[in-house]
């Protein structure tokens, strides 16, 4: 059996209320709105599990933040939520996604609408066997 944890991956930049953004993953840093431009092919058939998400500032006064893990363009099972003004490092550690090498995958963060503020997204880690 092949495990590989990604991890401390940054979204590198702050993002206000009402955002979507989308992280590839198995590759550094790559920020996009557009979720094809954000996907990356699963490197082998397996688990996607444990996806973590670490928040260094969070400045937002109302909105909230959802990770989720996407799958051909498709909410996966792996999902993250953040209250406005939390910080720190939040995981699912209780849902998986099964995926086929070659499917497309990204990980996906909304700030929900409202408020004011930003946040900054520090790292982004998961486990994949």
């Amino acid at each position: 059996m092949v495990s590989w944890s990604g991890g401390g991956y940054p979204f590198n930049s702050a993002r206000g209320p009402a955002t979507t953004n989308h992280r590839s993953f198995g590759t550094d840093a790559l920020t996009t709105t557009t979720e094809a431009s954000g996907e990356g092919p699963a490197p082998f058939t397996g688990t996607w599990s444990l996806l973590s998400i670490h928040i260094s500032a969070n400045s937002l006064t109302t909105a909230a933040l959802h990770f989720t893990s996407r799958i051909e363009g498709s909410a996966g099972n792996q999902d993250v939520n953040v209250a406005a003004g939390m910080a720190g490092e939040f995981q699912d550690a209780s849902n998986t996604d099964s995926v086929t090498q070659g499917d497309k995958m990204a990980i996906r963060e909304a700030v929900n609408a409202g408020g004011s503020g930003t946040e900054e997204t520090a790292g982004v880690s998961w486990k994949y066997e």
